[in-house]
């Protein structure tokens, strides 16, 4: 299986733009995740988390980097691809009037009541959490078994086809039994990747389901 949370670490290209130092690139930036006209406290946390979150500058961890592996694992073994996508969680701590969305590791909990961060997460999950925690037991439970997750209470995993391209399929999950396949293009508009791609690696936005051959590396974590 492979998630939204593991991913590659690349370098830019010989060439490429540098992350915080041109102003080329600060603009570049705005441009894709402009400021909203209606803001709080929090306004550019969410912003960087974002920026963060879509280009895999952390590790790889990341929509883009991710989506890249997880698409070239599809072309040499059966891979299942899942998004994480409940974003109305309890998170991983406690922090008023922040809101953690679907962020890095916030569905360990829910594979594993006993992952607390040092505090209770799992026992604050509503209803339409614990259906989340089952459905997601049950997939990895039928995956461990079979070597495919199948189906859960009448929503199939779908296996990632990488020779579909765009049209290739994973599992988007949402709690309340709302589940659901969305196209690796629906990914990839979600996370601008065409935008991540192009920057960091130009082949890869070509051949978003190739191997990468690049001056950058990429290296499983």
């Amino acid at each position: 299986m492979a998630g939204r949370c593991v991913g590659t670490f690349r370098r830019p290209a010989h060439g490429a733009v540098r992350p915080g130092r041109d102003r080329e690139w600060q603009l570049l930036q705005l441009a894709h995740y402009p400021w909203p006209a209606t803001s709080d406290r929090w306004t550019g946390a969410y912003l960087e988390a974002a920026v963060l979150t879509d280009s895999g500058f952390l590790a790889g961890i990341g929509g883009c980097s991710n989506r890249f592996l997880t698409n070239t694992l599809a072309g040499y073994v059966p891979t299942f691809s899942y998004q994480f996508d409940h974003r109305t969680g309890p998170g991983l701590t406690p922090i008023p009037g922040y809101v953690w969305g679907a962020g890095h590791a916030a569905e360990l909990a829910y594979m594993w009541p006993s992952f607390d961060n040092g505090i209770p997460i799992a026992p604050t999950f509503n209803a339409a959490e614990r259906r989340l925690a089952h459905d997601m037991v049950a997939w990895w439970g039928n995956f461990v078994r079979t070597g495919a997750p199948s189906t859960v209470d009448g929503t199939t995993w779908p296996r990632l086809d990488a020779s579909l391209g765009p049209k290739a399929q994973l599992l988007s999950l949402r709690a309340g039994g709302r589940s659901t396949p969305i196209t690796d293009a629906r990914l990839s508009a979600q996370h601008q990747c065409a935008f991540w791609d192009s920057l960091f690696a130009p082949q890869q936005a070509a051949r978003p389901n190739a191997l990468l051959r690049s001056n950058a590396p990429s290296v499983r974590l």
